[in-house]
């Protein structure tokens, strides 16, 4: 099993679920000192990179939690109209 960590600049990715052709994922940076210990993002990867975007920051894990949950919604009602 691979233990490495798996990061998306200084936040480690400790959620993450793929839906078509997106990756929604949650990371968190215990050592922030401002006020941005969690986030969420949009991914997307191949063999060559792996690229976030539509980045959010908080102090507030439910927040951060909920915004997760309406990205999976959004990403799932796009890829069942692309389907």
């Amino acid at each position: 099993m691979d233990n490495e960590k798996r990061m998306a600049g200084d936040y480690e990715i400790i959620q993450a679920i793929m839906i078509g052709d997106r990756e929604i994922v949650i990371g968190e940076n215990q050592a922030d000192t401002n006020g941005q210990k969690y986030m969420t993002a949009v991914g997307e990867w191949n063999d060559l990179f792996e690229h976030y975007d539509n980045v959010l920051v908080s102090d507030d894990y439910p927040e951060i939690v909920s915004l997760f949950g309406h990205r999976v919604t959004e990403q799932a009602n796009k890829t069942r109209d692309e389907l």
